[in-house]
């Protein structure tokens, strides 16, 4: 056999060459040579994906860690912003979150950062309500705008299905558990706390929701007085919700305001909530723009 291996500063990396059959390797190679040689030729193949996976099952904890840290890295290098082949999607995910689940409830703020926010995002539009259903909800706000941030960067790749799904299962469960200890979350204003603990989901959620969830967002419909930076911060809020009447509500707050100068700084509050992308120009809602 045509040799497959060089020595590159005392490490083994492997060089596929045009004859060899590199699959037949898998059982010699490293964590990170099974992770490019993934991304190079499994892709689009659930056989080899299946046969490289049954090896990484094997591995302790640190080279699964190894596995999928260096997939990622060679996604990113190929220019991967999805993975084209669903089943191979699939069957990587269930490998990882087969190993990581039994673990949840031990997991520190960090490993739900580095997993769900560094690793999995390109796998999460894989996810099924039984992963879901899975999570744990007895963690932290950190850790649960952790896992919410992944869960962001897969947004626009999640079929409808899933997005209800996450909304439903985790996160109304999530925030529901944080009403009745009275953890409102890291509250500093309407925008901030809707884009940390909601996040793109926002758009599964109604405003009957937000109440529940907290209740400093009621002060809009009331007689409260908003600064203009929250008059910005519900004018977003209530268009990703889609909801009209409260829109027209936070407008009729906004022709009240009693200088040029408190209008100016809502439209510069308004541009700047616009500019932290919490939803995407193609999820705007046209609300925006009634007359």
């Amino acid at each position: 056999m045509e040799r497959a291996y060089k020595h590159h500063k005392d490490r083994t990396m492997v060089t596929i060459e045009p004859k060899t059959p590199a699959m037949q390797l898998v059982s010699c190679l490293g964590p990170e040579e099974l992770a490019e040689l993934t991304v190079r030729m499994a892709l689009d193949s659930t056989e080899r994906t299946n046969m490289i996976m049954a090896r990484v099952e094997t591995l302790p904890y640190s080279n699964v860690t190894a596995y999928v840290r260096q997939f990622n890295i060679a996604a990113s290098k190929a220019n991967l912003t999805v993975l084209p082949n669903a089943d191979v999607r699939d069957s990587i995910l269930a490998v990882f979150l087969g190993r990581l689940e039994r673990y949840y409830t031990y997991f520190p703020p960090e490993l739900w950062g580095e997993w769900f926010d560094g690793y999995l995002p390109l796998f999460l539009p894989g996810i099924n309500e039984t992963h879901i259903s899975r999570l744990s909800i007895d963690i932290s706000c950190n850790s649960y705008q952790s896992v919410l941030r992944g869960f962001n960067q897969a947004y626009q790749y999640l079929p409808h299905e899933t997005t209800l799904s996450f909304y439903n299962t985790y996160i109304k469960s999530f925030l529901n558990n944080k009403v009745f200890t009275q953890d409102v979350c890291n509250y500093t204003g309407p925008m901030d706390w809707v884009r940390e603990n909601l996040g793109s989901f926002t758009n599964q959620a109604t405003f009957q929701d937000l109440l529940v969830f907290e209740w400093n967002l009621g002060k809009v419909v009331d007689n409260s007085f908003l600064t203009t930076k929250e008059q910005a911060d519900f004018t977003i809020i209530s268009d990703s919700l889609c909801n009209v009447t409260l829109l027209n509500t936070v407008f009729t707050k906004v022709t009240g305001l009693g200088s040029y100068e408190a209008l100016w700084q809502y439209l510069v509050y308004l541009q700047d909530n616009l500019a932290q992308h919490i939803i995407s120009k193609s999820q705007l809602n046209s609300s925006l723009f009634i007359n």
